[in-house]
């Protein structure tokens, strides 16, 4: 099989650049029919399930050959597959978020690239970039297996003395912004371990001389409830993508907070902010039943009378394609 998979994969004559996919969703099964076992949404008849699991996968971001793999959790690889991609598109992993279901098929694509590397003419190195928490569990499971696989694994250290925002270059054209997602400390004193990124694309050839227009730039937030400090850290962004996650009345009406997620509340606070070309809520955790269409339709009423709000709102769901270029 191995042997078919990488046959297949050199076969490939052609290959867009300057791509998203958006890789995460709910699991559907045989016909399209939802696999509520795995999604935890309703059934045929309207009821939810009392554990909701919510979506899956991750995101894929193509620019100058390069191809970015954020927080692949389960299914990343069989959503992947699926669009016709093969492991050796992809060239960095980032992790953002501890819970293991976040990073739940690093080690699959770990595996996999050791396995197509074993057959391979080429070898292909796959560069990780870990928050802390997900370094600490994952480190000891990624070892380099060639030599040159060493430091190939790099640690997001975020310390109380770090600037606002820390730097890392993956690539000429390629640097991935990252940042505490409150502003130093939670209300019980200990520093936000999740963290939001933001990857600042260049549209040229080289960061030399750059102007701020000369990027395009990507944020992401997970797990991360709405903070003042947020803003400020995305105020650049053409596209942000945003883990709504859940919400209640008080949050869907703008009453209050939610104190683990954007929410209906986050969600609104951040496009009003920050007003980026496109908005993508995406990691819906379907304890309201599948409520994307509702929340997109709400948020362009909400707008609807602000003139120099311009921001497209879409719900993210799995096989949703983006041309960075155009947008």
């Amino acid at each position: 099989l191995m042997t078919q998979y990488v046959e297949q994969s050199s076969k490939r004559t052609h290959f867009d650049d300057h791509f998203m996919y958006i890789l995460n969703g709910w699991d559907y099964g045989q016909a399209g029919t939802m696999n509520n076992k795995i999604s935890g949404m309703p059934t045929i008849d309207g009821s939810i399930l009392e554990e909701s699991k919510g979506t899956s996968g991750g995101y894929y971001v193509r620019w100058n050959g390069k191809g970015i793999v954020v927080n692949p959790g389960a299914n990343f690889l069989k959503y992947f597959h699926e669009q016709e991609l093969f492991i050796k598109d992809i060239d960095y992993v980032i992790v953002t978020r501890c819970e293991p279901e976040y990073y739940q098929d690093v080690k699959a694509i770990y595996n996999l690239n050791y396995e197509h590397n074993t057959l391979s003419k080429e070898l292909h190195i796959i560069k990780y970039y870990l928050n802390e928490a997900t370094f600490e569990a994952l480190s000891t499971q990624l070892k380099p297996r060639f030599k040159q696989e060493r430091h190939s694994i790099q640690c997001l250290d975020l310390y109380q003395d770090s600037p606002d925002v820390e730097t890392v270059n993956l690539d000429d054209v390629i640097t991935l912004d990252y940042f505490h997602t409150l502003p130093s400390s939670s209300q019980n004193g200990e520093a936000s371990k999740n963290i939001g990124i933001c990857l600042r694309l260049k549209k040229g050839t080289s960061f030399d001389k750059a102007q701020e227009h000369d990027f395009l730039v990507i944020g992401y937030l997970s797990g991360v409830p709405w903070d003042a400090s947020l803003a400020p850290h995305l105020s650049n962004s053409d596209i942000i993508i945003g883990a709504f996650e859940q919400t209640n009345p008080n949050d869907y009406n703008k009453v209050e907070f939610n104190k683990n997620s954007l929410g209906y509340h986050g969600t609104y606070n951040l496009i009003d902010q920050v007003n980026p070309q496109l908005f993508i809520f995406s990691e819906f955790k379907g304890q309201e039943g599948d409520i994307r269409l509702e929340v997109a339709k709400k948020l362009r009423q909400d707008f609807a009378y602000k003139k120099n709000h311009q921001t497209v709102t879409l719900p993210g769901d799995c096989g949703m394609y983006i041309e960075l270029k155009t947008l």
